[in-house]
């Protein structure tokens, strides 16, 4: 499987940085013996999701913010922890790029 077009360049680099293949899940290189360990599939569409955020806001790169952006945007026990503290996209948007401050749990 292939990056989708917006996330060529985002794939590009990680075969760069991590070899290529980080983020296939190729299931040869599951084994314990494999130096390197894939992404898994909740982690991949993070990741993906952060590059449309950041694509979205115009910004050159991927920041923590992004990801923290894309974990309270989906379904899944991370956000529904960080939701159960009062942390939610909409909160993190706020307080990152305007409207004041959002108060946690």
């Amino acid at each position: 499987p292939g990056c989708s077009p917006g996330a060529r360049t985002s794939c590009r680099e990680s075969a760069q940085a991590h070899g290529v293949g980080a983020l296939s899940g190729d299931p040869k290189d599951k084994g314990w013996w494999s130096g390197r360990r894939s992404f898994s599939r909740g982690a991949k569409d993070v990741l993906e999701r952060s590059l449309r955020i950041a694509v979205a806001r115009r910004d050159r790169n991927i920041g923590d913010e992004h990801i923290l952006l894309a974990l309270v945007g989906r379904p899944g026990v991370p956000a529904e922890v960080l939701a159960d503290h009062g942390v939610t996209y909409e909160s993190v948007t706020r307080v990152l790029y305007g409207g004041g401050e959002a108060k946690a749990g």
